[in-house]
């Protein structure tokens, strides 16, 4: 192992058969890592467009490179840099650590595409899917992508809030043919400003969550002083105490069912999907299994998950995982 080897591509016939070599200058070079490994020569081209990159309308197998590999005649691992240039297709190796690591030449398999004809499949597999005709989807994060806020004639205006990972989301609302909706914290707000604040966000897509201030304040506590830290791997501490505080954690568990309670409020029964964002609201999707059997529900945590050793100290940990198995 960590010895570099050197190798080159070949041509095989429909058979299987060694008919050339490829006509790359100088050798390739990689470092063997592992008992298997896979060397990939393509700057993942294969990798990242799957079976897009594969057609069954290529020419014959004989006048094209396969992506297989054989070692050198006479070549033998030495340390050097990697050799300079790209080549469609994988080298599957099988190294040891010993000096004279091998290449399995295996059945041909089907060549790589034209560059031109693949990057125009990956370009129409990655266009975003329509939802089906009036299909809902509701997008469940901390604070909504949008704000309100009235004008100096009491009118209320709505613009785009800059400080939340949900503004990009919201730019694909057009995209799609079903319905989108926007669930979250609206920001600060006074009591008899909610009416006005829902209507004009809700225009726009956005139901608001009305969050009480105390709560709203243990809840972020919790977030941002426990749990971000410790999926980060970082076990905090506030003033000496413990890092965990029931109250925070009663106040935490009431915040995720108000949004869940916001959300719900306009889900028609023939049926929506969700889709949770982050460690604010880990309780969600159980809470919305629960109260909604048939919905599909995703989640997507903008952060690390911490491992066990470190995730065990929480003793609220069953619970978060149950949230998220929802």
């Amino acid at each position: 192992l960590k010895c570099w080897v050197e190798y080159k591509y070949i041509i095989c016939t429909g058979k299987g058969d060694l008919k050339a070599w490829e006509t790359y200058e100088g050798n390739r070079k990689f470092c063997a890592t592992g008992l298997s490994m896979t060397v990939e020569d393509d700057d993942g081209h294969t990798r990242n467009c799957g079976d897009a990159c594969l057609t069954d309308a290529e020419a014959p197998m004989a006048s094209k490179p396969t992506g297989l590999s054989a070692p050198l005649p006479g070549a033998s691992p030495r340390a050097g840099p990697s050799a300079p240039g790209k080549a469609a297709g994988f080298a599957s190796t099988t190294s040891s650590a010993s000096a004279s690591s091998t290449v399995n030449l295996k059945a041909p398999v089907k060549p790589v595409m034209a560059a031109g004809e693949a990057l125009r499949r990956i370009t129409e597999k990655s266009q975003v899917e329509p939802l089906p005709e009036g299909e809902q989807l509701f997008i469940i994060a901390f604070q909504l992508p949008l704000r309100a806020r009235k004008d100096k004639d009491g009118k209320w205006e709505v613009y785009p809030h800059k400080f939340t990972n949900m503004l990009p989301f919201y730019q694909l609302r057009s995209q799609f043919r079903g319905q989108m909706y926007f669930v979250g914290w609206p920001g600060p707000y006074k009591e008899e400003d909610k009416a006005g604040m829902t209507e004009a966000l809700f225009q726009h897509g956005c139901i608001p969550v009305f969050v009480p201030h105390e709560t709203m304040t243990q809840f972020l506590d919790l977030g941002r002083q426990t749990l971000r830290p410790l999926l980060h791997n970082v076990i905090s501490t506030k003033q000496g105490s413990s890092m965990f505080d029931l109250t925070e954690w009663e106040a935490y568990k009431a915040a995720n069912e108000m949004y869940v309670s916001a959300a719900l409020e306009h889900v028609p029964a023939s049926g929506a999907m969700f889709w949770t964002h982050d460690y604010y609201l880990f309780l969600v999707p159980q809470m919305l299994r629960k109260r909604y059997k048939k919905g599909l529900i995703g989640f997507f945590l903008h952060a690390p998950f911490p491992p066990t050793d470190v995730f065990r100290v929480a003793p609220f940990r069953q619970e978060l995982l149950l949230g998220l198995l929802g």
